[in-house]
């Protein structure tokens, strides 16, 4: 009998990574990136099924970020240009990273989006929706979805920071004085005072 075993996450599909994430059973972990099942190691050779554990921990986690690839037919790029990320984006995508490897396609489905025009080497993508399709996102190699993560918390790091900024010198506009007319900007201030801190941290 032979086993066929990954040498990295390049290897395994997104959604065997998060079949190995959400069991501890080393039987059913080898099974799933060896497409097999556990009936069928469990009458394997030991010497063979330890063999591949053993390989299975040594596998390393790479993590190459793709900024546009192909799939099912699809061309797909990653968000390319933050200043047009939306408020929408941003929230679904925090409540979606509490549980990361169960929500792993839908936080693809949003960096991720049907490329719509090219231009001078750029891309434009399909707007943001909240209803995009992200089953298909399972199919694609495990090392996307790290190198995807890593760089989006790189840049939203620098996005909060810049964005930080800008809140702050919009507060500061708001204190001066301001026309009779500008009614729910003192709620507004308090809003951006209340938030500051918390987006800065």
């Amino acid at each position: 009998m032979k086993l066929t075993l990954p040498l990295s996450w390049k290897d395994i599909t997104l959604e065997q990574l998060i079949g190995l994430m959400q069991t501890e059973d080393p039987l059913k972990q080898l099974a799933l990136v060896t497409n097999t099942t556990v009936s069928v190691l469990k009458k394997a050779p030991r010497k063979l099924v330890k063999a591949g554990l053993e390989h299975l921990n040594t596998i390393q986690e790479t993590a190459d970020f793709v900024e546009r690839f192909e799939l099912e037919g699809v061309n797909y790029g990653f968000i390319p240009d933050w200043d047009e990320f939306t408020a929408g984006e941003y929230i679904d995508l925090e409540l979606l990273l509490e549980d990361s490897w169960n929500n792993a396609p839908r936080i693809m489905a949003i960096l991720y989006r049907p490329i719509t025009s090219e231009s001078l080497g750029g891309y434009k993508i399909a707007p943001y929706t909240a209803k995009e399709p992200y089953q298909q996102f399972l199919k694609v190699p495990a090392n996307l979805f790290s190198g995807m993560l890593v760089f989006f918390w790189t840049t939203k790091r620098e996005l909060l920071t810049s964005t930080g900024a800008r809140l702050l010198e919009a507060a500061q506009l708001l204190q001066a004085p301001l026309p009779r007319s500008g009614v729910g900007t003192l709620r507004y201030t308090r809003w951006l005072r209340k938030i500051l801190p918390a987006w800065t941290k």
